[in-house]
């Protein structure tokens, strides 16, 4: 049985879908960019910390 998809049947309903999209988008690019910024942060901290204790980075 084939799996049906549904019809969006206005102008309305293809917008709604075409806001959801660009809005999921949206979402995965922030978090993707939180997530490299909090790394970055992580690595900087590091480096900061190593550079002013040598033992204490590890």
């Amino acid at each position: 049985m084939p799996i049906l998809e549904p019809t969006l049947d206005s102008d309305k309903d293809k917008d709604r879908k075409n806001e959801t999209d660009v809005g999921i988008a949206s979402f995965l690019v922030v978090e993707n960019m939180t997530s490299w910024i909090a790394h970055s942060n992580v690595k900087l901290a590091r480096a900061l910390t190593r550079s002013i204790s040598p033992r204490a980075a590890d």
